[in-house]
């Protein structure tokens, strides 16, 4: 029952494509038995082998032998028989003329799977409640509540399971057509957005900017509300990621000429990946907009290092419209909202440290700047933590006017406890009352620091943290380095003692011991990249992810 449940909604899925193509082929230049939409993806014993070597390299071994017992044995491909699992599975779709109208003669959907014996498959798909009845060289695949024809038929040591009603060979193609020797990674998909009929492409482009523009409808702010209504940051993120979605589904399904994308397992690192590549048709908006995304870069990339125990690299995408607008509202409103207390409050019924914080934020908004690190370096010889944090503000000038007049106030602060290179450090005590006992165990009676550049803020925390906020001041170590977008990483290292303070549970110490081979393991990483194409990078990193979260780890 679950077989037969599995092959029909697979082929529900892929009849999707008949309405909602991915991909597209060229009207003026058509090219039969050229696919537009081909997928590739592991053998069952290779996919099955990247999870045992993850699993067995980083979970201790009763977590381990728990994995081998409660999921592994689920994926025992075996019992499946007739399937070789030591091949790669494959797909295809090649989209032709008429396939609105419900013409299938000119186009087809083949699913690709690997066979050691065709006897043995067919009575699997007999016993499955999926016979298969012979039709000349193929046969006729009886899949319940399916209303399009489905047939199978064998070659080359695959069964091709497919929809078409094209008595044209040349659109069956073989394996070895689709599946590449050279594919490294676990699962690969090809999209030709050049290969299919422009009436579906247009078809497909109608309903789905139908689809966004009443979802930008939706999240729109209804027309009778106010001018100064509260800024609804759920609404308008929403608004902005559709616009966002609306414009690059226009550009790619008009201008893009081929997406491909992959995702793998790595068992060194643990890190789950996803990238994402797309090339535009040259000479078109979209490959002008591609070759002009900025690289990648951080100012305070430098901060952080092998000396951490878990450390952040951050920097807003603010080269893209939809997201500097958003970024930008959502300051201004509450900029607005500030201000509007202290005229109804009172001066001091707002901080105006805050007040001048989220005005400096707006301006670096505006420019295109917008980075943050966090390091975060463990515990000194006292037993405190050692941190630093930095963030771009532009113009902090007015900034550090507002905190040296209130900081005093509130705080131990000695003020221009030094200046390098023209720029004062801050040096400020917090009183008991500012933590709880758990904290202060944490942080002990370390000192924080703080210094205002021109365009940056930046934090030390620790016994060092005069001395560190010295050293990145008198380096220089503010200059823009190539960064992803996000980068969150971990050091087993360092991590381990901060994790004794913290006193975390045994678990967590378990998976340390794992992670020692992997340094520095990647919790998260994003990154987008222009040139000749765009490509979007988005990495996990499972054992890193289990330490940070050790009850998840427990469970």
């Amino acid at each position: 029952m679950k077989t037969r449940t599995l092959v029909v909604v697979t082929l529900w899925s892929l009849t999707l494509l008949v309405n909602r193509p991915r991909a597209a082929r060229a009207a003026d230049a058509p090219h039969a038995a050229e696919p537009a939409v081909w997928l590739q993806v592991k053998s069952a014993h290779e996919l099955v082998q990247l999870a045992d070597s993850t699993a067995k390299n980083f979970l201790p071994d009763p977590a381990y032998q728990q994995f081998q017992t409660e999921v592994l044995q689920h994926l025992d491909v075996s019992r499946v028989t007739g399937i070789d699992p030591q091949k790669p599975f494959g797909m295809y779709a090649i989209f032709g003329d008429g396939l609105l109208q419900g013409d299938l003669s000119k186009s087809i959907i083949a699913i690709l799977i690997p066979i050691k014996d065709e006897a043995t498959f067919l009575l699997w798909l007999k016993q499955s409640n999926l016979p298969a009845a012979k039709n000349g060289e193929q046969y006729a695949l009886a899949v319940p509540n399916f209303p399009l024809p489905v047939m199978l038929a064998f070659e080359k040591g695959y069964a091709r399971i497919f929809l078409t009603t094209a008595t044209d060979h040349g659109l069956t193609l073989e394996p070895q057509q689709i599946i590449e020797a050279n594919e490294t990674a676990a699962a690969c998909l090809h999209v030709r957005f050049d290969r299919v009929p422009v009436d579906l492409k247009k078809t497909y482009l109608t309903n789905v900017t139908r689809a966004l523009e009443a979802q930008i409808e939706r999240f729109s702010a209804p027309p009778n509300s106010a001018a100064n209504a509260p800024f609804d940051i759920e609404r308008e993120s929403a608004f902005a990621t559709t616009r966002l979605g609306l414009r690059w589904a226009a550009l790619a399904f008009n201008e893009g000429r081929e997406l491909i994308v992959k995702a793998d397992l790595n068992p060194k690192t643990g890190s789950l990946s996803a990238e994402f590549s797309m090339e535009a048709e040259k000479g078109t908006e979209l490959a002008t907009s591609i070759a002009g995304l900025p690289p990648t870069k951080n100012r305070f990339a430098s901060l952080v290092g092998p000396k951490d125990a878990m450390s952040m690299l951050v920097q807003a995408p603010l080269s893209v419209p939809e997201v500097r607008q958003f970024a930008s509202k959502m300051l201004e409103q509450s900029i607005a909202e500030m201000v509007q207390t202290q005229k109804t409050s009172g001066p001091d019924a707002i901080s105006q440290t805050g007040l001048e914080a989220a005005q400096a934020a707006l301006r670096s908004v505006k420019a295109g700047e917008m980075e943050l690190a966090v390091s975060l370096r463990g515990l000194d010889q006292e037993g405190n933590v050692m941190a630093v944090a930095a963030v771009t503000l532009k113009d902090t000038a007015a900034l550090e006017t507002a905190f040296r007049t209130e900081s005093v106030k509130h705080f131990d602060v000695k003020l221009d406890v030094e200046k390098v290179n023209q720029i004062g450090i801050h040096q400020i005590t917090l009183p008991e009352t500012e933590f709880d006992s758990a904290m202060r165990q944490f942080v002990g009676k370390s000192p924080i620091c703080i210094a205002f550049a021109p365009n940056a803020v930046l934090c030390t925390i620790g016994t060092d943290a005069h001395k560190t906020l010295r050293e990145i001041l008198k380096t220089n170590k503010l200059a823009p380095q190539p960064a992803p977008l996000l980068q969150e990483q971990i050091w087993s290292d360092g991590i381990a003692n901060l994790f004794k303070s913290l006193h975390a549970p045994p678990e967590a110490f378990a998976f340390l011991d794992k992670l020692s081979h992997a340094q520095p393991s990647t919790l998260m990483r994003f990154n987008v990249a222009g040139g000749e194409k765009l490509t979007v990078q988005a990495e996990l990193g499972l054992p890193a992810l289990w330490i940070a979260l050790p009850k998840a780890a427990a469970r």
